[in-house]
């Protein structure tokens, strides 16, 4: 218990409190910080989820119905664990509704292509298709919510 109160004593003599609430930084992040934490985590959850996508489309293309389905859940699902990853990214004030607002839109259409998926596993193409539509209409707001962050990786 000591050995535990000494450790926690070090830590906090060398890390400022208010650094760890800020993921690091001494003051606010900025949007450029903020951006970079984010696209940092998008880079390396593309080289799982694009393919993912790309599968997703290609077999429905070819009218495989249960693939494209589950290839669409695992891919939302992905991108929900990545927008929760982004989420605990430290928020500039100044954005922290727009990021919000972003990522809960985004989490809101992929819980959607979720349902279109399942749709799509149960063989139901016309029902998944619909499902599917609803979610890619949320494109258009998450663009414009995203513009202003100029995103190399998350867009």
């Amino acid at each position: 218990m000591r050995r535990a109160a000494v450790i926690a004593g070090v830590v906090a003599a060398v890390i400022p409190a208010g650094a760890l609430a800020q993921g690091g930084y001494d003051t606010d992040p900025t949007r450029e910080q903020w951006v970079e934490q984010a696209d940092a985590l998008c880079k390396e959850s593309n080289r799982t989820t694009i393919p993912l996508v790309k599968d997703f489309f290609e077999a429905g293309e070819n009218g495989k119905a249960v693939r494209a389905g589950r290839l669409l859940i695992r891919a939302s699902r992905l991108f929900i664990a990545l927008l929760e990853d982004i989420a605990e990214v430290p928020r500039p004030p100044a954005d922290a509704n727009r990021i919000g607002k972003w990522t809960d839109l985004a989490m809101t259409s992929n819980r959607i292509f979720i349902r279109a998926g399942r749709a799509f596993t149960d063989r139901k193409v016309e029902r998944g298709n619909e499902i599917y539509q609803k979610g890619t209409k949320i494109t258009p707001k998450l663009v414009k919510l995203e513009r202003p962050f100029k995103f190399r990786h998350c867009a």
